[in-house]
């Protein structure tokens, strides 16, 4: 098996497994929220203060309503939401500076200081040493 169709089957499973584990029924409590987080996640502006006024709670009450339903905290869902989405884009060989952009930094360098503190990798280091998608 070729390093491509091993990191193919990885791309694939992950993929199941958001599906599984991830991305609620409609019926489950929260399933608003976590959709509005997935279709609003590039927004520079989005954070959870802004997601628990959309949907007209406190903060307070929606980190323990969405925590309850998920397991994860809203913000840790949004990070991730933001890191998974990065990693695909520097694996498309987009610069640092074009993928902070693209899953809601205001800047590359906040948004590697968040990139190596989730992998422990830099964004560069990550571009330079990761096979890309063929």
């Amino acid at each position: 098996m070729s390093e491509d169709e091993s990191f193919s089957e990885v791309i694939e499973a992950f993929a199941v497994y958001l599906q599984k584990f991830c991305l609620p029924e409609e019926n489950l409590p929260m399933a608003d929220a976590v959709s509005f987080i997935r279709d609003n996640y590039k927004d520079k502006d989005l954070n959870v203060n802004t997601i628990s006024i959309h949907f007209g709670y406190t903060t307070e009450h929606f980190i323990r309503t969405f925590t309850k339903a998920l397991g994860i905290t809203p913000y840790k869902y949004l990070l991730n939401m933001r890191m998974y989405e990065a990693r695909r884009l520097l694996l498309e060989n987009h610069t640092v500076s074009e993928t902070a952009e693209a899953v809601g930094y205001e800047n590359a360098r906040s948004f590697s200081h968040a990139f190596t503190k989730k992998f422990d990798i830099t964004p560069n280091e990550y571009r330079k040493n990761v096979s890309p998608i063929a």
